[in-house]
């Protein structure tokens, strides 16, 4: 189906190719996820409705006050099983999770110039700016400020 739409010059002929190439994805993941007896990471968390509900919160509202407790009662289960699943099936700690989350996110927010650092961290729920600039270093190995420069010059500084 792929290759005969992609030989016909018709209306509509990217957004069908676009969907077919979704669905041989999707389809993929599927096949992956049925036949692999050892899955850990997104795609296992993903299969169990109770951490998907804990990772869509992290995801949807990454700078809530989030803590082991909040987030098992959003998943549905005590603290201590929540713990132990999440850890098996990720291969990390929801809270290790969750600050390589924000930490990722952060990334992101600083290439806005307009956003200050203080205000990022802000956002991704640290209480104080010089929490988030420890807690960035210590994950990314350069400070908030590094990082912006690098990305607005490039790696050569340019």
């Amino acid at each position: 189906m792929l290759i005969l739409a992609a030989r016909g010059d018709r209306a509509g002929k990217q957004v069908v190719i676009n969907k077919l190439v979704d669905a041989i994805f999707a389809f993929a993941v599927c096949e992956y996820l049925n036949q692999s007896s050892e899955l850990r990471g997104v795609f296992s968390a993903l299969s169990d409705a109770r951490l998907t509900r804990a990772l869509e919160a992290i995801h949807c509202r990454t700078g809530e006050d989030w803590n082991l407790s909040s987030l098992a009662r959003v998943a549905g289960m005590s603290r201590s099983v929540f713990s132990q699943r999440f850890t098996e099936v990720m291969g990390i700690s929801p809270i290790q999770y969750l600050t390589s989350w924000r930490i990722l996110q952060a990334k992101l927010l600083l290439q806005e110039r307009r956003l200050s650092v203080a205000a990022v961290a802000e956002m991704m729920g640290y209480k104080s700016e010089v929490a988030f600039r420890k807690v960035f270093k210590r994950i990314t190995g350069r400070g908030p400020g590094e990082v912006r420069a690098v990305r607005e010059f490039g790696p050569t500084g340019q």
